[in-house]
């Protein structure tokens, strides 16, 4: 079976779902159903990638695939979240935390030996407060029920099942951001 065969290629066509008859029709003439439209750098080879904005053209290493695949969902992923911009005077100091009122969300800020995390102020059990919790390293307990909480990941210790949505925290210089992505799911990615 070789790939550059008609009947291979007609196979996985009808494999896929797609009506031979449709198919064959298709193929007579010039076969300009199958002409690509694209102009400068995308024309120059195939296949050609369009992500991002950035064309990759002609046959790519998996690895520059999978890492231009990233850079294309970071940058949509940053231009579709909400930044909330911490003021500088408001940065807790190491073992410090602070309460963040912003685009209808509570959020806690903390600061573990100068590494900061972000997540939501209520208590994924019954709503209490995590702001006021005990801060033992990465771990926040609630003050109501004893639940404890990794700020890295947003799990209850010990479980898959519960967790508090946690958000990544940018810095810029002096600035920092705590990042609210559009479809508000919290992924603890650092």
């Amino acid at each position: 079976m070789a790939l550059g065969d008609g009947s291979t290629l007609l196979g996985l066509a009808e494999a896929a779902g797609f009506s031979s008859a449709e198919l064959v029709s298709s193929l007579q003439g010039d076969g300009t159903p199958f002409l690509g439209t694209a102009e400068g750098a995308a024309s120059q080879g195939v296949p050609s990638f369009v992500l991002g904005g950035r064309v990759l053209s002609g046959a790519q290493p998996v690895e520059r695939l999978l890492a231009s695949l990233r850079q294309a969902v970071a940058a949509a992923a940053r231009t579709s979240a909400t930044r909330i911009a911490v003021p500088a005077e408001r940065v807790p100091a190491p073992g410090k935390r602070i309460l963040i009122e912003a685009e209808g969300k509570s959020l806690v800020l903390f600061n573990v030996d100068g590494r900061f995390h972000a997540i939501d102020d209520g208590c994924p059990h019954q709503g209490a407060s995590l702001c006021g919790g005990r801060l033992e390293g990465e771990v926040i307990q609630c003050c109501a029920h004893g639940l404890r909480f990794n700020l890295n990941t947003g799990y209850l210790l010990g479980s898959t099942q519960l967790r508090v949505n946690c958000y990544p925290v940018e810095r810029a210089g002096d600035q920092l951001h705590i990042v609210i992505p559009q479809e508000d799911a919290a992924s603890c990615t650092r």
